[in-house]
């Protein structure tokens, strides 16, 4: 049960109450002025954006966000809501914004599991929607290295092979496939990493 405190025994503030607001009469709008209006219609688009995505309306939510100020977002924003941009923007197959918002869960919580996460995904939009195998594989590399043992260690290792073999870094593949068999012998890449290896 919580604890009342009696009146008598808090002590009174010696600074005056602000007068309340002034109230329209009846009958009357009270009229917004324009500071109100933007913050109104800022309010409205940062709930329409997460509202878009919550339904899996990814292009419309990045539209949504755009509207705000997506640069801007990316430097105000909360992790949780960082990382929906982020992945809205892979959603919606737009590399660019994609790029920047998880460089910024990066650059701005190092150190987390999502900024290591970033890393992987970093490397699938290299990989899937850039179609840059070389920058693929560095990415997934930071991930390998950061996160040796996170809970896409395999699917990194993996797409290492693959991106290190389309970007005719024939020795680094290999190297990449050895790691994976000797980690996973039976993943679900482990035919590409034998077929590299020429096994």
């Amino acid at each position: 049960a919580i604890e009342t405190v009696p009146r008598a025994s808090i002590p009174q503030s010696p600074v005056q109450p602000a007068p309340p607001a002034p109230v329209a009469p009846a009958g009357e709008k009270v009229v917004e002025t324009e500071e109100d209006t933007r913050k109104t219609v800022a309010m409205a688009a940062r709930s329409e954006w997460k509202d878009l995505y919550s339904q899996a309306r990814y292009g419309e939510a990045l539209v949504a966000a755009e509207r705000e100020g997506f640069d801007g977002l990316l430097l105000t924003t909360d992790l949780g809501d960082l990382w929906a941009l982020a992945d809205a923007a892979r959603m919606a197959r737009n590399p660019g914004k994609a790029g920047k918002a998880l460089n910024a869960v990066r650059q701005r919580f190092a150190g987390t599991t999502r900024a290591r996460t970033a890393a992987y995904f970093l490397g699938k939009v290299s990989m899937d929607l850039e179609g840059n195998p070389a920058e693929a594989s560095r990415w997934f590399e930071i991930y390998c290295r950061e996160d040796p043992d996170g809970r896409l260690s395999e699917e990194a290792l993996g797409w290492l092979i693959e991106a290190r073999t389309k970007s005719s870094q024939k020795a680094a593949a290999k190297d990449a496939a050895r790691r994976y068999l000797q980690k996973y012998p039976a993943g679900t890449f482990s035919d590409l990493a034998k077929s590299v290896l020429g096994e």
